[in-house]
């Protein structure tokens, strides 16, 4: 559940899209991902619980959020995530080349990453781009219209439910429930 995660206000890849991620990612033992802009560690997390032999490098560029994602990997069994200081791609420059990748937050560095991730890319390889907002779509549009990478984009909307006061009608303290809508999520599949 997202509430088990410590993370910064409500920053996190929610459930249902890190199962859709992970997923499309088809993770897998013994191979290498990068979780870039990794936040509080949920999908590399995640990950690593499906597949113990994973070895995760969770990339963020916030110190603060590190801890939080040590944190959330020895409470949670994330175990075999590790974690690498610095803002994307300069940060991505050490470490192993990597057979999956999921950019969660890119800091308006979406190009430069996704070039970055297009020439390091393991034969097999797929990588999964999380985009939010208008300006991330943009970037991740016109990378597409030059990679040799395939590509699939999916548009993940889900609504969960919320209680609500019943009419009067019903009996007084009644509770119903709502679909409250969550943010709209766009997928970029990318694989070699």
């Amino acid at each position: 559940e997202d509430e088990l995660f410590r993370k910064e206000k409500s920053l996190i890849t929610k459930k249902e899209a890190r199962a859709l991620i992970l997923a499309e990612l088809q993770i897998r033992e013994d191979v290498v991902m990068w979780d870039v802009g990794a936040g509080s560690g949920s999908v590399g997390i995640e990950a690593v619980r499906i597949a113990p032999g994973l070895r995760v490098y969770a990339v963020e560029r916030e110190k603060g959020r590190l801890k939080m994602i040590r944190e959330n990997s020895q409470r949670l069994g994330g175990f075999g995530v590790r974690t690498v200081l610095g803002e994307a791609p300069g940060a991505l420059q050490d470490l192993p080349d990597p057979d999956r990748v999921f950019v969660g937050g890119s800091g308006g560095s979406l190009a430069d990453i996704l070039e970055v991730v297009e020439k390091r890319l393991q034969p097999g390889g797929r990588v999964v781009v999380s985009v939010v907002t208008l300006e991330t779509l943009g970037r991740a549009l016109k990378f597409v219209e030059h990679t040799g990478l395939e590509h699939e984009w999916l548009l993940l909307q889900v609504s969960r439910t919320v209680p609500i006061e019943s009419s009067k009608k019903a009996t007084p303290g009644a509770l119903m429930s709502r679909f409250q809508p969550q943010t709209p999520l766009f997928l970029l599949s990318l694989w070699r």
